[in-house]
């Protein structure tokens, strides 16, 4: 008998400290049910705010989350969209480096196509 092994998965959101939390919900259902769709095993989401009180480290969820990464050979993470990695497109793209060469992880956009809508928000 051979298990039905899912490839890991980690979720990452960037959040404002203004989103209601039924908002918060849908993006981690979004992520739960992408991941479920692609047969992949989301085993944990990690959570920075936008804005971080001044006591609190920025980015401290991705860096936990990069962390996490480093200890797996092969593992996905997914976003709903990339400003949730950065609005700012070099950054998002630093970012996307660290993830995919430095950790060695595939990241997985749920809706791409949302970078141009969320610069034009700024």
């Amino acid at each position: 008998m051979t298990a039905n092994v899912r490839p890991l998965a980690f979720g990452y959101l960037r959040l404002s400290a203004t989103d209601p939390p039924d908002v918060t919900d849908q993006l981690i259902a979004a992520l739960h049910a992408h991941a479920y769709r692609e047969g992949l095993a989301l085993a944990d989401i990690y959570l920075d705010l936008l804005d971080p009180p001044v006591d609190h480290p920025d980015r401290s969820g991705f860096c936990t989350l990069m962390d996490t990464l480093r200890r797996y050979d092969t593992c996905t993470v997914l976003i709903p969209t990339p400003g949730h990695l950065s609005r700012q497109p070099d950054n998002y793209a630093a970012r996307r480096t660290i993830i995919e060469a430095e950790a060695g992880a595939r990241l997985l956009v749920i809706h791409p196509a949302a970078m141009s809508t969320e610069q034009a928000d700024q």
